[in-house]
């Protein structure tokens, strides 16, 4: 037991190129330390007024093994034990006790314990353990535009930049979860990026590669309207519905089909329409046709405004004969999305993205770590409008709302709604790699 301040302690310890000297109190007879250490227990002592320390060697080589303090006094109330507790032990104390009571074979560690494996070897010597763990460094994965430290996301947390410790910006596994990332998706990332010694940073890329790869596989397929525009089919029957047929994938007929609605009423996204078509257009426009992905060819003859002077309404006239066959000569400029307006499913959509927009933001050392936290990491969309087949969406595996992305039902903001809320797990293609 140790009554050195935390100066005289610093003094003793001594430097890389001087070894330590003993503590005036390291030969404390056993049954005096064995007294003081319960009434440090008993919260006799003040913070920092008594440690107790392992007595190893204060002329070791290796700063750790110098004696180093096994338990500290500390008054505050634990989230687990309340107050009753007043000293802790520390963590190259507790993690291979830890490890040894857990049955741990291999302690896999950062970089940064390597030193401190001859103490982690060293306490399980001198202890009944049992077991004997190894410990065994890697170089931590490091992804850039995110940060793991703990103490730096719970200031995220603590200072209410993201919702909670499970927002789907967060890179924690309830984090990861609620967005919709797989655990195949995961496992295959770490195959890709392997393990090794040597450090680095990897591209957010590669996960979001990973991911891709796993959902683009068995992902169920579904439309979804993230900017509704209504468009009428002026030469369809107002009363008249039909069922058409589609795939659930495209690439796995194994997974049956999807039965969605045909009406004269649909919803386009705002986005694949333009009144003055750029060269190369590929959507909507007027006097130009487009396929309805699964449907049939339309025209778009009218567009009606409102007092303000926005499209609220675009007429259009379908083709009868062009249900999934281009008649001959017939060339619609490009496919698009829709939905009917009578069957569809209003929705909430969460668009989230990197929730740091600087590649390495805790290490900027001329900025704060708040600086670099993108704006647009998250944006809500009210009002979209979902097949049918979404009324009750699965909740074990994202979707692929076609053209737009992969997404995933968050049950619990689903349930506060009283509507389907989506969460964006990753974009069809990477968007970040052309932003250079």
């Amino acid at each position: 037991m140790c009554a050195l301040s935390a100066d005289e302690m610093a003094e003793y310890r001594g430097s890389l190129k001087e070894p330590g000297k003993n503590s005036p109190y390291r030969d404390r007879p056993a049954e005096e330390s064995l007294k003081l250490f319960r009434d440090m227990r008993d919260g006799k002592f003040a913070n920092g007024e008594m440690v107790l320390r392992a007595k190893i060697d204060m002329g070791s080589p290796n700063i750790n093994l110098r004696d180093p303090i096994l338990y500290r006094i500390r008054y505050a109330e634990h989230h687990q034990t309340g107050n009753k507790w007043c000293i802790y032990p520390m963590y190259d104390f507790t993690h291979p006790i830890s490890d040894a009571m857990e049955g741990v074979t291999h302690s896999l560690c950062t970089l940064e314990f390597e030193d401190h494996r001859p103490l982690y070897d060293w306490v399980l010597d001198n202890i009944t353990a049992p077991c004997q763990p190894r410990q065994i460094e890697f170089s931590r994965l490091n992804l850039n535009y995110t940060i793991t430290s703990k103490r730096k996301l719970k200031r995220l947390v603590d200072e209410h930049l993201v919702d909670s410790w499970d927002d789907p910006r967060m890179p924690t596994i309830s984090g990861m979860r609620r967005r919709g990332y797989t655990p195949e998706s995961l496992r295959t990332f770490c195959d890709m990026i392997g393990v090794n010694k040597a450090g680095g940073t990897v591209d957010m890329g590669m996960l979001e590669f990973a991911i891709r790869e796993d959902l683009n596989t068995r992902a169920p397929r579904a439309l979804c309207v993230m900017h509704p525009l209504k468009v009428t089919l002026t030469n369809y029957p107002a009363d008249k519905t039909e069922t058409l047929v589609l795939p659930v994938h495209p690439q796995n007929p194994d997974m049956g089909q999807r039965e969605v609605t045909w009406s004269q009423t649909l919803y386009i996204d705002r986005e694949d329409f333009v009144e003055e078509p750029p060269r190369k257009w590929k959507r909507l426009a007027p006097e130009q046709a487009v396929r309805l992905r699964g449907g049939y060819v339309m025209t778009c003859k009218e567009v009606v405004r409102d007092a303000s002077g926005d499209i609220v309404e675009l007429r259009c006239e379908y083709d009868p004969a062009t249900l999934g066959v281009n008649p001959q000569g017939y060339k619609p400029n490009g496919v698009v999305h829709w939905v009917s307006e009578s069957s569809s499913v209003e929705c909430d959509i969460n668009l989230y993205d990197r929730l740091f927009n600087h590649e390495t933001p805790d290490s900027d050392k001329e900025g704060d770590l708040v600086d670099h936290i993108n704006p647009g990491s998250l944006v809500v969309l009210k009002g979209a409008r979902a097949e049918q087949n979404l009324a009750t969406p699965r909740t074990d595996i994202p979707y692929q709302f076609e053209r737009e992305g992969y997404f995933f039902c968050d049950q619990e903001l689903t349930a506060k709604a009283g509507k389907p809320v989506f969460n964006r797990t990753v974009t069809l293609r990477d968007s970040w790699g052309s932003k250079g």
